[in-house]
């Protein structure tokens, strides 16, 4: 029995977005997406509860974004943002605090 939400919440609000999408667009992506099972070995060795925060400095730009695919009807774009810190799969929710 697998409590989902220790691996935090953007880690089930991906996988939920990953299993929400259809098939077709699943099967024209680039890259592989890692079964159920992958996900959580991955999630749960790397858990953030069970490691040490650690500080690496990084070189190069902040932000680079990659298209993965484009609508030509839309023009909606699926892509990848790197950051330094980690890849974000884009479109996402990214809730912004303000004033």
């Amino acid at each position: 029995n697998v409590n989902l939400f220790s691996f935090g919440r953007a880690a089930v609000f991906s996988l939920i977005r990953v299993i929400l999408q259809p098939v077709s667009t699943r099967m024209r992506a680039p890259r592989s997406l890692p079964s159920f099972k992958q996900f959580l070995r991955r999630m749960s060795s790397t858990s953030t509860a069970e490691q040490p925060a650690t500080t690496t400095a990084t070189t190069g730009p902040p932000l680079q974004y990659r298209v993965l695919a484009k609508c030509s009807r839309t023009k909606a774009r699926v892509g990848v943002m790197s950051l330094r810190h980690s890849d974000v799969d884009t479109p996402v929710f990214m809730p912004v605090g303000t004033q």
